[in-house]
């Protein structure tokens, strides 16, 4: 799981397939998860925020759509590298 940076404000949460249900359970920590289906897409809504989860050839990743949901990836990241962080 890494941080992908990609404007001033902006950053995207690369991910192994396997690590969705962490990275869904760390969200869940933070706010109410929502998601809205699309095509080739979802729209993933937590704490007020909204991400773009893309799983293209077989590589998924959360991209923030502003700089609060950047801090909440930016968290989450920081989370897998310091498990006891989200802990209580």
């Amino acid at each position: 799981m890494h941080l992908l940076e990609l404007a001033p404000d902006l950053v995207s949460l690369e991910f192994d397939p396997g690590e969705m249900p962490v990275v869904r359970q760390r969200l869940a920590r933070l706010g109410r998860v929502s998601e809205a289906r699309h095509a080739s897409y979802s729209v993933l809504t937590v704490a007020g925020e909204q991400f773009l989860h893309e799983n293209e050839w077989g590589d998924p990743c959360l991209i923030a759509q502003s700089a609060a949901g950047s801090a909440l990836l930016r968290f989450v990241a920081v989370a897998a590298e310091q498990p006891d962080r989200l802990a209580s």
